[in-house]
């Protein structure tokens, strides 16, 4: 088993083996604040965000190819989803103007999913309700007092506090 992880404030990525933690192997450094990392397990390939470059990047599994896909009209990128099955990535920005927002995985077609009725958008993960046709979004407020979810063409948006 592979575990990928992001830490502060030693402000590097690195990719750990579970099964022995003494072999940490640095994969992508120079960061200013990692914040969320997501494993594209199609490609191999890892996504992340970074609050203090307000960017999301990707990096090969081997951390030799690095690209910085988005760093425009971001405030404070914080948690991001992978869902390399359709080719999107979804991520939250709690700065001034809180949303939930989507790109294909290659960083083009973005698109705001959620801006309205939402605070501090912290974890985001994906899924699917028996019945839907499509997969949901799912956040939750850094205080853990409230919750929302969308469906990921944005037609649908439930909130609550």
């Amino acid at each position: 088993m592979t575990l990928f992880s992001s830490s502060l404030p030693s402000i590097s990525a690195y990719i750990n083996k579970a099964s022995d933690a003494s072999q940490h192997l640095t994969l992508v450094d120079s960061l200013h604040s990692p914040e969320g990392l997501a494993v594209d397990w199609v490609h191999k390939n890892i996504y992340w965000t970074d609050s203090g470059n307000k960017s999301i990047s990707v990096a090969t599994g081997d951390g030799r190819k690095r690209k910085v896909l988005i760093d425009t009209e971001l405030s404070e990128p914080r948690a991001i989803a992978v869902d390399p099955q359709q080719g999107f990535m979804y991520w939250s920005d709690w700065g001034g103007q809180a949303k939930i927002e989507k790109a294909g995985m290659n960083g083009v077609d973005r698109q705001v999913l959620v801006s309205e009725h939402i605070e501090w958008p912290n974890g985001i993960t994906l899924g699917k309700k028996e019945g839907r046709r499509t997969r949901q979004a799912h956040w939750e407020r850094q205080d853990q007092k409230g919750k929302g979810e969308s469906d990921t063409e944005s037609t649908r948006i439930t909130t609550s506090l």
